[in-house]
């Protein structure tokens, strides 16, 4: 066996150790990529700059996992990533969508609100 085809093979073992961890992240149902939230008025934390705008949830990344949630903005620019429990905390959820591909494989890219 070469070299290559050992790190190859030693990466590929590394990757799904990730991703089978991964899978458990999530205590709660992942929110829906194309969700709209907004920040809560009663307790905007550090996120007072985005009151009044309507954003959304972005396609997760397999390397992140489902408990990295990327914001969209309304420009259709991602911007932060903040988990679950963050989410609940700082943001409410204006509409629910009903995408179920989580990681944007066979999907369009977000389009500006």
């Amino acid at each position: 066996m070469t070299r290559k085809i050992k790190k190859e093979k030693q990466h590929a073992a590394w990757l799904k150790l990730l991703y089978s961890r991964q899978s458990r992240d999530v205590s709660c149902d992942p929110i829906h990529p194309g969700s709209e939230i907004a920040v809560r008025e009663d307790h905007p934390g550090s996120y007072s700059r985005l009151l009044g705008q309507r954003l959304r949830v972005g396609y997760y990344r397999r390397m992140d996992g489902l408990n990295a949630i990327w914001i969209v903005y309304p420009n259709a620019e991602y911007g932060q990533t903040i988990d679950h429990s963050h989410l609940r905390e700082f943001f409410r959820i204006v509409h629910d969508s009903d995408d179920t591909d989580y990681y944007g494989a066979n999907r369009h890219v977000l389009e500006p609100l």
